[in-house]
């Protein structure tokens, strides 16, 4: 089995290369389906500095590190069954309230009342449990016994969810105050990439997405978000850098360009406290050899939204190459 989905990944592989050479502001950098990247990194990695062996390459992004956790991908994938996995070693996980199937909602155990739980007046996050990038994630809110999901008014908190399959409910996340004064309309995370090297747990990288005008209630960098490295060491945020999808583009910035809040300086709240959880957690967990972990900073702590199998790297990649930290290095040229 796992030899057919390698098959099916290098055909996943080709067609992805294929669709970016239909665009033809792509084919400027043809050459770089040669050096192991998809077309589109030309306007993201900074070769002429770097070089081409200190990025972690397309064919090792979607060739290999899809396969690190292979036995495991399925339960990571699907985020119900994720969520049940993680509470297991960890208070974080953001609860799931309800599995969504065939437009009937079924409530899980921490859900015990319905009209509790809608009392208050309450946002939810609807997301698809199989999925990445933000697709198919959408807002609920009941707001004076009326209910609004995406663009639509419901007077029924059931029927907002006909047409909707093999979804999840989970409650909206009040997200600290510092991300909320960035950029209030998305929920602002930060990706920390983990990985099990030698028997223990580096923390490779970190960054923090910021949602803009184009990316809706996602914060999703190719969509037009923002993201910012975060210092390991400080929990600062550097300069961050725009995906200009008009201009095709990056840009860097200090302040976000449509709130125009400061964004380069600021400290994320309990830094080293989250990265010592992340890093205990995923000690626990030595089996899964690489994540990349989505996490919400809130005004008493944090949740882990979302645990990657496979890591996207183009942020993480944006201002410096990962390749160019020996740790780095081993972990990639060993798996």
């Amino acid at each position: 089995m796992e030899k057919f989905h390698r098959i099916l990944t290098h055909l996943s592989y080709f067609r992805r290369v294929g669709v970016q050479l239909l665009n033809i502001r792509n084919l400027r950098y043809f050459h770089l389906i040669f050096k192991g990247y998809t077309p589109n990194k030309g306007y993201y990695f900074d070769f002429k500095k770097y070089g081409y062996n200190s990025y972690v390459k397309d064919t090792t992004r979607y060739l290999k590190t899809v396969f690190y956790n292979y036995n495991n991908r399925d339960m990571m994938d699907d985020k119900y069954a994720c969520y049940l996995f993680l509470k297991e070693y960890s208070s974080r996980p953001a609860p799931v309230y309800a599995l969504i199937e065939n437009g009937i909602c079924h409530f899980t155990k921490p859900v015990t009342s319905l009209t509790k739980l809608l009392e208050t007046g309450q946002k939810f996050v609807i997301k698809p449990r199989k999925g990445r990038g933000g697709e198919g994630v959408k807002v609920l809110e009941a707001r004076d016994g009326r209910f609004y999901f995406g663009n639509r008014e419901f007077s029924s908190f059931h029927d907002c969810f006909t047409g909707v399959n093999n979804h999840v409910l989970n409650p909206y996340i009040d997200q600290h105050s510092y991300a909320s004064s960035i950029y209030p309309n998305s929920l602002n995370t930060i990706r920390l990439l983990t990985a099990v090297l030698d028997g223990r747990v580096i923390l490779m990288k970190a960054g923090h997405r910021f949602g803009a005008e184009h990316t809706g209630v996602v914060d999703n960098f190719s969509q037009g978000g923002i993201f910012a490295n975060i210092d390991l060491e400080t929990g600062l945020l550097e300069r961050p850098t725009i995906w200009n999808q008009k201009d095709y583009r990056t840009e860097q910035m200090d302040h976000h360009p449509s709130t125009h809040a400061t964004i380069t300086g600021v400290a994320v709240p309990r830094w080293q406290e989250i990265v010592s959880e992340m890093l205990d957690l995923h000690q626990s967990i030595l089996f899964i050899k690489y994540v990349g972990w989505d996490i919400a900073v809130t005004a008493d702590g944090f949740y882990i939204i979302e645990a990657n199998y496979a890591s996207d790297l183009i942020g993480l990649q944006l201002h410096t190459p990962l390749l160019i930290n020996d740790d780095h290095k081993k972990f990639f040229s060993k798996n």
